[in-house]
């Protein structure tokens, strides 16, 4: 079997591969852990749609991405935001 370059999708910026997600999901509690919260609130918002993407909505490194997103959420004061994702964690139960 040939493999035409169209064919082939690699991770990138674009597409990113479960590798790539866990690194960005780890730096993100990193940033968590030194306090550096808008750090890891804006990686966490792009990790949360992009695993969702690649893993699909009921993987459980998306469900966790959801839940460190929310969590982000609430220690920057971002109540309303924190709940909203909380309860749609709630609904996939």
């Amino acid at each position: 079997m040939t493999w035409e370059v169209s064919e082939v999708k690699a991770p990138g910026r674009r597409n990113p591969g479960a590798d790539t997600l866990s690194a960005r999901a780890n730096l993100a509690i990193t940033y968590s852990r030194l306090e550096r919260n808008q750090e890891a609130l804006e990686l966490r918002e792009k990790v949360r749609p992009d695993r969702e993407r690649v893993l699909g909505p009921d993987h459980p490194d998306t469900l966790s991405a959801h839940t460190d997103l929310a969590a982000t959420y609430g220690r920057l004061g971002r109540h309303p935001d924190a709940d909203r994702l909380r309860g749609q964690e709630g609904e996939r139960v």
